[in-house]
């Protein structure tokens, strides 16, 4: 049997319609198109039927389009005044990005249709509605109790639970929750438990659920006593049933094999990441850049720092890449940046530096956008010197100052790009701990090739969440040119943000304000 730890999918599809349309043109029909990254090229996704003699035509239909929240998903809108779309017949275009839609603008956009004969001109106007189609995910609490539990002849019984959901075709089950083991009881109660829909049955309320009852053994394999086949359908019963474990060689109900009883079944429903981002939750980007002296000195091609554009090194694409992503979510395009692990001139001398402004402001060290901050940085290399050691401490602490303020109502993403190895690690997981409980997910990027990435894998992960360790996972590592390479480089720094940004309103309690 698996185990499968898969939670809700980052992804969602989204149900875009149009509203309030007014064209120039009395004929139209409207192609909905996605830009593939990959293939460099516009891709269909559906059009509308072809609409006659209206100004104000009412566009009944509506398109799925599959939302990544890691990506920039550009999405084209093509008008045309005849049945057969050709470029010689389409009047008009206008387009915008999905991530844009269903965060920054809340979930509609009204927009201009470009005039396709002179692009200074209007061809008409029209409001985009995203809608997000969710799986109805619910958080399922559990009690479960047994009854005269089997024991052996001349011994004491150790029962714990198994509980795993059935997979596709003849894969077998999946494990998705294990009880502790209550010693020496033949009538236990396990402790209250909470599960997600997904992980239990994929929402699917009819799937089959296996609850199997085991003895542990102090040496070897435990011994199954007997199970239960069930779906969360009759689970969710008002009538809360008492099971007879069966045999599963006999599969037969034996009622000398003991009872299980569901005495207490409680579910809420839960939130998605797009319902906080398009209701009353900001986010906000916070940089940080390694200055150590193991970049190399920028003057020298081979520095992890050269400045030779239009070429971006390795700093300048992470900034680039991931602010333009989380730009689609923010209110306002400001991003705090910072420098750490610099030697910096004043007036009177030259001093070391754990943490400073990239923009030389202490009092605002936010720039305008990624412009800004691409100019503040290359600006920054030319007034300050490379030092060390890499210490993350001063950052990490600036950012939780920053979500610490925020009340719940902002959540800090900080892109943390370095090339060397820490000097303060039991520090810096003192403040990670202090930092998984605020609204803030930090996500390191190691740049260059001298093992950073492998250096960083005693940062905290999910395995410290899990183990109660920390409040919850906050940290994604990424690997800057194996990641880039392959193409997945924005997949594999946002891999988990849901989950991470999720855990942290759940435990603070905190719901979206849904209009």
């Amino acid at each position: 049997m698996s185990k499968e730890t898969q939670t809700i999918p980052n992804e969602s599809k989204i149900k875009i319609r149009f509203e309030s349309v007014k064209i120039q043109q009395k004929n139209s029909l409207v192609v909905l198109s996605q830009y593939l990254q990959t293939k460099k090229k516009w891709e269909e996704i559906g059009r509308t039927k072809f609409y006659k003699s209206s100004l104000r035509p009412d566009y009944q239909e509506f398109f799925l389009v599959l939302f990544e929240f890691y990506r920039i998903q550009n999405i084209k809108l093509d008008f045309y005044n005849q049945a057969k779309p050709s470029s010689q017949n389409k009047f008009g275009s206008t387009t915008f990005k999905l991530g844009e839609l269903m965060g920054k603008n809340k979930k509609k956009i009204s927009t201009t249709i470009v005039d396709s004969q002179d692009k200074n001109e209007s061809a008409g106007s029209l409001s985009i509605i995203g809608e997000e189609i969710k799986i109805e995910n619910m958080s399922i609490s559990m009690t479960w109790c047994g009854q005269k539990l089997k024991k052996e002849r001349f011994g004491s019984v150790n029962p714990f639970l198994r509980f795993s959901k059935k997979l596709n075709g003849n894969q077998g089950y999946a494990l998705v929750h294990e009880t502790e083991v209550i010693p020496k009881y033949q009538d236990p109660e396990w402790s209250t438990f909470e599960i997600m829909s997904y992980d239990l049955c994929n929402c699917e309320y009819d799937r089959e659920i296996l609850i199997e009852c085991f003895d542990k053994k102090k040496k070897g394999k435990p011994n199954l006593i007997g199970i239960v086949s069930t779906n969360l359908l009759a689970l969710m019963n008002e009538n809360l049933e008492i099971f007879a474990l069966a045999d599963p060689k006999k599969k037969k109900k034996k009622s000398n094999l003991g009872l299980l009883e569901l005495a207490k079944l409680t579910e809420k429903q839960t939130h998605s990441l797009l319902d906080f981002l398009s209701a009353n939750i900001d986010l906000s980007i916070a940089i940080g850049v390694d200055f150590t002296i193991s970049n190399g000195r920028p003057i020298f091609p081979k520095s992890l720092h050269y400045h030779n554009p239009p070429n971006y090194n390795q700093y300048e694409q992470t900034i680039v890449t991931l602010c333009e992503v989380l730009n689609q979510y923010t209110k306002t395009d400001k991003i705090a940046a910072f420098g750490f692990g610099a030697k910096i001139q004043t007036q009177k001398s030259i001093i070391a530096s754990d943490l400073f402004p990239l923009n030389g402001n202490i009092y605002d060290p936010e720039c305008d956008g990624i412009k800004g901050v691409l100019s503040a940085y290359t600006t920054a290399l030319n007034f300050v010197g490379l030092n060390g050691p890499t210490n993350f401490t001063p950052l990490i602490t600036a950012a939780s100052n920053m979500s610490k303020s925020s009340r719940h109502f902002e959540y800090t993403v900080l892109i943390l790009i370095t090339d060397g190895e820490l000097v303060d690690e039991s520090t810096t997981k003192m403040n990670l701990l202090r930092a998984s409980k605020l609204p803030i997910s930090i996500v390191i990027v190691c740049v260059g090739e001298n093992g950073c990435f492998e250096a960083m894998k005693f940062l905290p992960s999910e395995k410290y969440a899990q183990e109660g360790q920390f409040k919850r996972n906050l940290i994604n590592l990424v690997s800057f040119k194996e990641s880039y390479k392959k193409g997945d480089f924005t997949k594999n720094a946002f891999n988990g943000f849901s989950d991470q940004f999720l855990s942290y309103y759940q435990n603070t309690k905190t719901v979206p304000k849904l209009k």
